[in-house]
C-alpha cells in the first residue's frame, strides 16, 4: 500500500497515539499470520493547535487493511471484531459429505475419535497400493478410536467408483467428491493426499503420497 493511496486525513493526535499503543494487543487477539503494522504520516488537526503531521498505524492481516479510527466507540467495535476473529480461528474444523450409501459423513459426528480423510482416484497407482492398509486400519479401529473416510476424485462415472469399492471390499465410507468439495478439508494438489484430524476435530497432519497402517498407528500412539 502506497502513502499516496491513503491521502491526507484529519485525526486527533492523542487518539491516534492511543490507537497505535493498542496494536500489540490486537496482534495477540487476532492470532493470525502474517500480521504487520505500518505507520503513515497523516495531517492532524486538533483543538487549540496548529495543523501539523503525526503518524497513525494500519493493520494488515491476510491481505486486508484496517485503517485507524479516531473514536473510542469505533475502537471498542474493532476490538470486539478481533475477539470474534480469534474465537473463529480457534474453532474446530468441520466438513460434511454424503457417502455412496447416502449417509452423512460429518467430522463433528466423530468427536472423540481420530478421523483420517483420504483423497484418491481409481486410476492412481499409489492410491490403490495403500487401500489394503486403509481397510485394515479402519477395521481395527472403527469401533474404538479411529475411522477412515475415502473421497474419490477425478472419476469418469460414479458407478465405476462404487463397483471398484465393492470389488476391493472397501469397508470404510466412500464419498464421490470434487476438488471444490475437497476444499472443506484442505488443499489437494496430488493423489493420494491424506488429512488426519484429532479426537477434538482439529487437523494435525497431512501427507501427499501413500501412507501405511503402521505409520498412522505410530503417529497417534505418540499423541
Amino acid at each position: 500500500m502506497e502513502r499516496g493511496q491513503q491521502g491526507w486525513a484529519a485525526f486527533n493526535v492523542n487518539v491516534a497515539k492511543r490507537y497505535h499503543s493498542t496494536l500489540p494487543r490486537l496482534r495477540v487477539l487476532l492470532g493470525l499470520q502474517p500480521l504487520t503494522t505500518t505507520a503513515y504520516p497523516l495531517r492532524v488537526r486538533g483543538r487549540g493547535r496548529r495543523e501539523g503531521t503525526d503518524t497513525a498505524a494500519f493493520i494488515f492481516c491476510e491481505g486486508a487493511a484496517l485503517s485507524v479510527c479516531p473514536t473510542r466507540k469505533m475502537l471498542r467495535a474493532l476490538l470486539a471484531v478481533c475477539l470474534l476473529l480469534a474465537a473463529f480461528s480457534a474453532a474446530a474444523h468441520e466438513f460434511a459429505f454424503k457417502d455412496t450409501h447416502g449417509q452423512e459423513q460429518r467430522l463433528s459426528n466423530y468427536r472423540g475419535k481420530w478421523v483420517l480423510v483420504n483423497f484418491w482416484a481409481i486410476w492412481c497407482s499409489p492410491c490403490l497400493e495403500e487401500i489394503p492398509d486403509l481397510i485394515s486400519l479402519h477395521n481395527a479401529h472403527k469401533d474404538t478410536d479411529l475411522v477412515v473416510i475415502g473421497i474419490a476424485l477425478e472419476y469418469s462415472s460414479p458407478k465405476g467408483v462404487m463397483e471398484f469399492a465393492e470389488r476391493h471390499a472397501i469397508s470404510y465410507p466412500i464419498v464421490l467428491g470434487t476438488h471444490k468439495m475437497a476444499a472443506q478439508v484442505g488443499e489437494v494438489n496430488a493423489l493420494p493426499t491424506t488429512y488426519l484430524f484429532d479426537p477434538a476435530g482439529k487437523p494435525v497432519s497431512h501427507q501427499e503420497g501413500a501412507i501405511t497402517r503402521d505409520s498412522v498407528e505410530e503417529y497417534i500412539h505418540k499423541k
